[in-house]
């Protein structure tokens, strides 16, 4: 590494070698068509080398590319300010300020460990077109400097000069991940559609190549759905091996630590102010097996066509471990709210000095943890309306009624996904945390802290405004999550006290806990249809 007089680094020695191999295989995966069509065309020598000079060319790209990217980053950590150059012909100066970074993630792929450094990628809320501070690569003692200046960037505003009220002189493990429940997980990832699509397009391939290809009949077809359903436990076991394996969710003085990954390990720093909200996932299996996932929203973008970095997971804990690590990730300093524990399906919210009121928001006798919607919901939720006029038109068009059959396991299913959603709004001083809750075969809860909402809509369609049903659509920075149908003023009023909620936090300037107690407000859900 360089150092300039004036405080600029460079980056490792070793980056242009580090960062060429991934540059090429791009590139050879970008010109899949040419070698395709070198492989298969039978255009002759003359047509093979033109096909192996146009790969040539783009390797060359790649490479000057690499190189040209390499030589010409520079960054330097100034007093509250992250600053990287780049670019020959057209240069860019970036200007990070460590109280926008969302997380800062550590990536350390095969190539990275042998040549014993790091790639660096910084990110903040900003939406750009990829990350937006990526440093690759770095020594191992150059990214933990730049990682400890963005820390010390960030000023001490919680009271008493403690980060979180939880702070620890050592970090705390909260879930570590085994191999049995990495392989546990990718099994109930049954990726049987992206096999089913490899596999036809195989076979549509074949019968290109060959036109007396035999075509399948029934039990070729039979067969065909078996091989895309262990293809696809295979995929999703082999992605949660390289994704995941070696899962732990630590917890340090000022945010959570993420780090996973066999070939490519990843650790993923998160702090406690960025977090946006946070969901659980149970697919049919995980919960048949005592097992949840954990999702984890920040503001963050991430790298084009990746799933993004900031964006948390934890994949695999015990059902009664997610009140600890909902706790962990959501409460602040006076949030006025812990997760306590699990009854049934849902997580139970501890509300200090919680008094119910009165109005459409008031629980009623008999409320479970999550209010269910109005029955004439559910109902509705049975009714595949558009799936009827799909099935109705090829009914009429073909002149049989068969069609209409498949309405009948579309009506069970939308019945006992109606009959699994939920939602409350639970409240310390004010409302404080909306939760969701949807889905049956795949079951995901949202838990969103008031504080974190940018905006809140409530929408009616027309069938909706006969019926008297309304949602509310809460957003936070790149999520939006949605209210199952409510009755239109449990719907009204719920949005009014999600927008006077959050508006009194940032009026407040403080935790969710110094919202004062509004005269006639509301404090939960609960409807009854």
């Amino acid at each position: 590494m360089t150092v300039s007089d004036d405080g600029w680094k460079r980056l490792a020695p070793a980056s242009f070698l580090v960062n060429l191999v991934p540059a090429l295989g791009a590139a050879l995966w970008q010109a899949w068509p040419l070698i395709v069509f070198a492989w298969f065309g039978r255009a002759g020598g003359s047509g093979l080398a033109s096909s192996l000079l146009v790969m040539g060319l783009i390797f060359v790209t790649g490479a000057a590319r690499t190189l040209v990217g390499v030589a010409t980053l520079r960054y330097r950590v100034a007093p509250g300010r992250l600053e990287i150059q780049s670019g020959l012909l057209s240069r860019h100066h970036r200007v990070l300020d460590p109280e926008r970074v969302q997380d800062v993630e550590i990536v350390q792929n095969v190539f990275h460990r042998i040549a014993g450094l790091v790639e660096v990628r910084i990110e903040t809320a900003a939406g750009v077109d990829g990350v937006e501070g990526l440093l690759s690569a770095l020594t191992l003692e150059d990214a933990g400097a730049v990682q400890r200046a963005l820390r010390a960037g960030v000023p001490d505003t919680s009271p008493g000069g403690s980060t979180t009220p939880t702070e620890t002189a050592r970090p705390d493990v909260l879930v570590a991940t085994n191999w049995t429940e990495v392989l546990a997980f990718g099994g109930s990832e049954l990726r049987t559609g992206a096999a089913l699509a490899v596999l036809f397009g195989l076979w549509e391939l074949s019968t290109v190549l060959n036109p007396r290809a035999p075509v399948l009949d029934a039990r070729g077809t039979l067969g065909v759905a078996l091989v895309a359903m262990g293809l696809g436990w295979g995929l999703g076991v082999g992605n949660a091996l390289l994704r995941h394996a070696g899962f732990r969710l630590t917890r340090t003085p000022d945010g959570i630590d993420l780090a996973s990954g066999w070939f490519t390990r990843r650790v993923l720093h998160v702090p406690l102010r960025r977090i946006q909200a946070a969901c659980v996932e149970e697919t049919a299996i995980r919960r048949a097996l005592g097992y949840a996932s954990v999702r984890i929203e920040t503001a963050a973008t991430g790298l084009p066509g990746e799933e993004r970095p900031g964006e948390g997971f934890v994949p695999m804990l015990l059902r009664e471990d997610v009140p600890q690590v909902l706790d962990a990730l959501l409460r602040g300093p006076g949030s006025g709210w812990r997760a306590v524990g699990v009854a049934g399906d849902g997580v139970v919210v501890e509300t200090p000095g919680f008094v119910p009121q009165a109005g459409p928001l008031a629980p009623s006798r008999g409320t479970p943890v999550l209010a269910a919607p109005p029955l004439r919901a559910r109902v509705r939720a049975a009714l595949p309306v558009r799936l009827a006029l799909v099935a109705g038109t090829v009914a009429g068009m073909l002149g049989q009624v068969w069609p209409l059959v498949a309405l009948a396991p579309a009506a069970v299913v939308g019945w006992l996904d109606g009959r699994a959603q939920g939602w409350s709004l639970e409240a310390g001083h004010g409302p404080s945390m909306l939760v969701i809750r949807k889905g049956w075969l795949t079951r995901r809860t949202w838990y969103v802290p008031v504080a974190r909402l940018q905006s809140v809509h409530l929408v009616e369609g027309p069938l909706q405004r006969r019926l008297g049903l309304a949602t509310v659509h809460a957003w936070i920075a790149g999520v939006g999550v949605v209210t199952p149908e409510l009755d239109h003023a449990v719907a009204r009023a719920l949005a009014d006290a999600l927008a006077q909620g959050a508006s009194g936090f940032r009026a407040a300037g403080g935790a969710p806990g110094t919202l004062p107690p509004r005269p006639g407000g509301t404090t939960n859900g609960g409807a009854r249809g």
